[in-house]
């Protein structure tokens, strides 16, 4: 059993216990090793008493630090510290020991490990695999980072990262610790010193307004990503460039829009943690407890060092950032927003709906059909589109397949895109055919992961689905399964989804799926997914335009095929999700298949337009692109109107083209003044029966 870790300011080192003693390339620094296994670091330094201010400030505000105390060379222990540590190192390196440590105070401080410097996370160095590089750029990381640099600029500490400080910076200084077990990542900071400035010299206001840079820099940067985006976080006249390229060249890795921003959002919670935990009246006792420290003086050294301190160049500092806390505070949301979007591959602000059939809407359709093998399905889709031509009609922008609707699975190698499927090709080319985009229902993806073990013992995981053992897997390989949505466009594939709460034997999905198109955000969540809150909340914190979302719901069979368990599906999930609709600003494009309940339905801010028959029909709306407001203007505008009041109804039938076209007229004029969709159903060539749309409006058409 391990032995717990007591921090080494917490227990009594034995000296007599040193093993072996081995100087830094600094030559002030020796790592000692005890002989329990334990390691601890010896420091000897002519600012101590500036070291020791900066190690507890850290402590203090927050910042992982290594614990340390201080030795005084009027006890017992300063000696046996000298005497042992000096013995433990080689020949060679014993005068350096002996000058270094010839001090009044020494620092004892643990040895953080396990852990990498900077230079030790790159790919630079040989012994660092690729998952702790990407542990090191994770977000959360880099705000971690972003904190301690907040800690640098209240100390003056200018030996660690350049972010007012014109020097190349040090590395060395801060560390990354990581965790084999539950993947976690702790950066700590080690020789933070406090260089305070006198008042009365000029370099004091030359400092202060290099923090009114850096505050200037975090209040102006939401408005730098809206107008210039990504590139506006690489300027070279950034106030943070100093620091990115730091990053990047002490890790020898790329920061995208989504680390530079993690930074400069984890300097401002370093500001706001300083706020409130560094008072003047908290800076006023950690400088009794520094005074504490030193009973008896050698040559006035502890004096000097406390004199020069300037304690309240870190009040004036930190008061500069209070001055600016509900600027900061407000800030704090903007920010998580943009890093948000930009880990999902998303602007953190949305273009305009430039694309779509018409300058003011776009045609989406809810393909209520049954799967059909890959060539049937491509013919069906140009065949509807050729009969949009036809008739005359705006074609249709967006088309949702329901779930299970690719019989076929998609098989192939983990270093093959998914894009490079020939089915996957064959649809991306009919959207490209037809300048739409489509949502590519679900189909079973078997991806194969190339595997040492012997065919024996070779395992493999995938989906009942008798789809999915449509070809046989190499013995050498092992297999794991989706429930996989595609979306593809008139310029090829797009992305994929995979099912996050899948059943049987198929693997979740761990992102969302979300894509910046010309006709809006659109995102894609597969049947029970959405009844998942969790999963729902994180989708729409991407603020998608239309949500997609293929679904098989399977009919009872004691209930038979009639109307009954149909009628109650739909209009229960109508009231289910018109609000979400209308709360988020979103048009939800609901697909099932006419193999199963049937229950497919387009639902806007607007209105909800429904299937009419659980039989083959297309469940057509236009949707209305987003207005020149704010999302949030108008989510918020939405959520006070009134919900829940009795609905009226209006309900369209067509079987040509032209009662298609004066059913959406009048299904349109049948909405209050504020309904601002049309709804209307085509006949599509391989249709069954009558395909019909009916259209719920008013107030509770959400």
């Amino acid at each position: 059993m391990a032995k717990k870790f007591v921090p080494v300011s917490k227990r009594r080192v034995e000296w007599k216990n040193v093993e072996h003693t081995k100087p830094s390339s600094s030559g002030c620094v020796f790592f000692v090793d005890l002989s329990d296994r334990a390691t601890i670091v010896v420091k000897g330094s002519s600012t101590v008493v500036a070291d020791v201010f900066g190690n507890r400030l850290a402590e203090l505000m927050g910042v992982s630090t290594p614990s340390s105390y201080v030795v005084p060379f009027t006890g017992e222990e300063f000696s046996a510290l000298q005497h042992h540590v000096h013995l433990g190192c080689d020949e060679k390196w014993r005068p350096r020991v002996k000058k270094e440590l010839n001090r009044p105070f020494l620092i004892v401080m643990d040895l953080v490990r396990p852990a990498k410097d900077m230079y030790g996370i790159s790919k630079r160095a040989n012994d660092m695999s690729d998952e702790y590089i990407s542990l090191a750029l994770r977000p959360d990381v880099l705000r971690q980072v972003g904190q301690v640099l907040a800690l640098d600029l209240a100390l003056n500490n200018w030996d660690r990262m350049p972010l007012v400080w014109r020097n190349e910076g040090n590395g060395a200084n801060i560390m990354f610790s990581f965790n084999r077990v539950d993947k976690s990542c702790k950066v700590v900071a080690i020789d933070q010193a406090l260089t305070g400035i006198d008042a009365q010299f000029s370099k004091y206001n030359e400092y202060l307004e290099k923090v009114d840079g850096v505050l200037e820099a975090l209040e102006a940067l939401p408005e730098m990503l809206e107008t210039s985006g990504v590139e506006a976080m690489r300027a070279e006249e950034s106030a943070f460039s100093q620091v990115f390229a730091f990053y990047e060249e002490w890790g020898g890795e790329r920061l995208e829009v989504q680390h530079r921003v993690a930074i400069c959002l984890g300097v401002l919670e370093g500001m706001l943690r300083l706020v409130e935990r560094v008072t003047p009246e908290a800076v006023s006792a950690l400088v009794g407890e520094m005074e504490d420290i030193c009973r008896h003086d050698w040559q006035d050294v502890w004096k000097t060092g406390m004199e020069r301190l300037h304690p309240e160049f870190v009040n004036t500092v930190v008061d500069k950032f209070r001055a600016r806390e509900h600027a900061l505070r407000a800030l704090q949301p903007k920010l998580e927003h943009a890093i948000l979007f930009a880990c999902s591959g998303l602007s953190p602000v949305k273009g305009t709906q430039h694309g779509g059939s018409n300058e003011s809407h776009v045609k989406v359709a809810a393909i209520q059909r049954p799967g059909l093998h890959v060539a049937q399905q491509v013919e069906w889709i140009d065949a509807h589109f050729a009969r949009e031509r036809a008739l005359g009609v705006p074609p249709t922008d967006l088309l949702v397949f329901s779930e299970m609707w690719m019989p076929e699975a998609l098989r192939h190698a983990a270093h093959s895109p998914l894009a490079l499927h020939p089915t996957i090709k064959a649809y991306a080319e009919a959207a490209t055919r037809n300048k739409c985009y489509i949502v590519l229902g679900t189909a079973t993806e078997v991806l194969e992961h190339a595997s040492p073990s012997s065919p024996a013992s070779s395992s493999t995981s995938s989906s009942s689905s008798s789809s999915s053992s449509s070809s046989s897997s190499p013995l050498s390989s092992v297999t794991t399964a989706y429930c996989t949505s595609c979306l593809v466009g008139p310029h090829g594939f797009i992305g994929s989804y995979r099912k996050r709460r899948p059943q049987g034997s198929l693997a979740p999905g761990e992102t969302v799926g979300v894509w910046d198109t010309p006709i809006g955000r659109i995102a894609i969540m597969i049947c029970f997914d959405l009844e998942n809150q969790d999963i729902l909340d994180e989708t729409l914190r991407l603020q998608p335009d239309i949500l997609a979302n293929p679904v098989y719901i399977p009919r009872n069979p004691a209930g038979g095929t009639g109307l009954g368990p149909w009628n109650t599906s739909t209009e229960q999930m109508a009231l289910n999700y018109e609000r979400i609709c209308k709360q988020h600003a979103v048009t939800l494009v609901r697909a099932d298949s006419s193999s199963a309940l049937g229950t497919s339905q387009v639902l806007s801010p607007y209105h909800t337009v429904r299937a009419a028959t659980p039989r083959p029909c297309d469940v057509v709306a236009l949707v209305e692109k987003a207005r020149p407001l704010s999302r949030t203007a108008r989510a918020a505008a939405a959520a006070a109107a009134t919900f829940g009041a009795a609905s009226s109804s209006s309900s369209a039938s067509s079987s040509s083209a032209s009662s298609s076209s004066s059913s959406s007229a009048s299904a349109s004029s049948s909405y209050s003044a504020s309904s601002s969709s049309s709804s209307y159903s085509a006949s599509s060539p391989s249709s069954v029966g009558t395909s019909t749309a009916t259209g719920r409006g008013g107030g509770g058409g959400g």
